[in-house]
């Protein structure tokens, strides 16, 4: 019960990830709700970079959030170009769920590059990606769930500011740096009231999500790096995103097959080279003979 309202709740916001959470204060790599995590977020949110229409829908939520929360960092190992590439189409995470048999979520693009969310049970949103850098993401999350955890229809929108770094390590790979932080309007104030209650439980669960689905992009690649065959024969199975999609998340998974491969040789053909030298300097030379009296 506690995860099907986490998921519905979830996909009101946008993409599986939040409804509220308790109020504390921040704690290294964990959520918060305080005034200064949420003045922080603000302030990193480019406006000035919107276009005009979606500047104003984002400020309007902005400037009256029922709630805030910033969901725990993560740290992954991915590839940046592969890491961009799901952040900016989901989609391929929700159906890959589907096809592993691991959820009924849809997730559905549309010739607007909306994305349309409906978990089967009475759950349906809209989001769109309206601002994205390397560093920087903003979504925009408009959604409505009506079921029996509410006595009436609960409707809101959600913008998400997720932020990302990257740092190549000492091997040639990369680790990739998430924070997430959320702004939700609800539209009804006594539901509101309602959803505040339920905070607790709400916002451990839309940590779980983040951190499982952060954890999951981290498994796709290493997938595409070990078993490039069982990740081609899943997005041969995908049925509900555009064939343009598929070919190329196929390609890019092919890529980090092939740069996994030339790096593990590089790395046999250093530590043969490394014990080669070592055997070298290990060999004793002949000691000269000592001269007779």
């Amino acid at each position: 019960m506690q995860a099907n309202i986490g998921v519905r709740a979830a996909l009101i916001v946008g993409i599986l990830l939040l409804v509220a959470a308790p109020t504390v204060a921040a704690t290294p790599n964990g959520s918060a709700t305080n005034r200064a995590a949420r003045d922080e977020a603000l302030r990193a949110i480019p406006l000035a970079r919107l276009a005009a229409s979606d500047r104003a829908r984002v400020s309007k939520v902005l400037v009256d959030s029922s709630i805030f929360r910033r969901l725990p960092t993560q740290v992954i190992d991915c590839d940046p170009e592969f890491y961009l590439y799901l952040v900016e189409h989901p989609e391929l995470v929700v159906e890959v769920w589907r096809v592993l048999g691991i959820s009924t979520v849809t997730l559905d693009r549309d010739e607007n590059e909306t994305l349309h969310a409906d978990d089967g049970a009475g759950t349906v949103g809209k989001v769109d990606l309206i601002y994205r850098s390397q560093e920087a993401h903003v979504f925009y999350a408009d959604g409505c769930y009506d079921g029996p955890v509410f006595n009436q229809p609960l409707k809101g929108q959600c913008v998400l500011l997720l932020r990302s770094s990257y740092v190549r390590k000492a091997d040639g790979t990369y680790s990739v740096t998430c924070r997430l932080d959320s702004f939700l309007h609800l539209d009804n104030a006594t539901l509101e009231v309602l959803a505040k209650v339920m905070q607790p439980l709400v916002g451990q669960i839309a940590d779980h999500n983040f951190r499982e689905t952060t954890l999951f992009v981290a498994a796709l690649h290493q997938a595409a790096q070990c078993n490039l065959a069982g990740l081609d024969d899943v997005i041969s199975r995908m049925k509900d995103v555009r064939p343009e999609i598929c070919q190329q998340f196929a390609e890019l998974s092919e890529q980090v097959a092939v740069e996994a491969a030339i790096a593990k040789t590089e790395a046999l053909r250093a530590a043969a080279r490394a014990q080669s030298g070592e055997g070298q300097r290990t060999v004793r030379r002949p000691s000269a003979a000592v001269p007779q009296r």
